[in-house]
């Protein structure tokens, strides 16, 4: 049943009449009422169960494709919807998992040059 104007406004007033409503509202200024447009694509967050054993696979994948568990899970979710594969997402992990390692190594190189940099100044 959808509210009419008329029920709002009766509403209202059996609100303005409520002695506890004035109390918690005595500052509420409903003078100068401001209304806005609707906010688009507001979305929704939804609860999901997750065995332990699935939520650490899941955490895993994220923590190496370099997002939160959550934005891994929005993702997975999206391209399900899309007709992806989990093969081609399984994929994907894989091709960041190997761009984490490269770049950690290359990492790891740059950490042993400037510390020998670093030795050689000292000596």
């Amino acid at each position: 049943m959808t509210a009419t104007a008329n029920d709002i406004w009766t509403e209202i007033e059996e609100l303005e009449n409520d002695e506890e409503f004035q109390r918690n509202n005595d500052n509420w200024d409903f003078e100068s009422i401001e209304v806005h447009d609707p906010v688009e694509n507001l979305g929704a967050v939804y609860a999901i169960h997750f065995t332990k054993d699935e939520i650490n696979a899941i955490r895993d994948y994220a923590e190496i494709a370099g997002v939160t568990t959550s934005e891994f899970i929005r993702r997975a979710a999206i391209a399900a919807a899309k007709g992806e594969s989990a093969a081609e997402l399984h994929a994907a992990v894989g091709e960041l998992r190997a761009a984490v390692e490269r770049a950690t190594a290359a990492l790891k190189v740059i950490e042993a040059s400037e510390s020998a940099a670093g030795e050689r100044l000292a000596g």
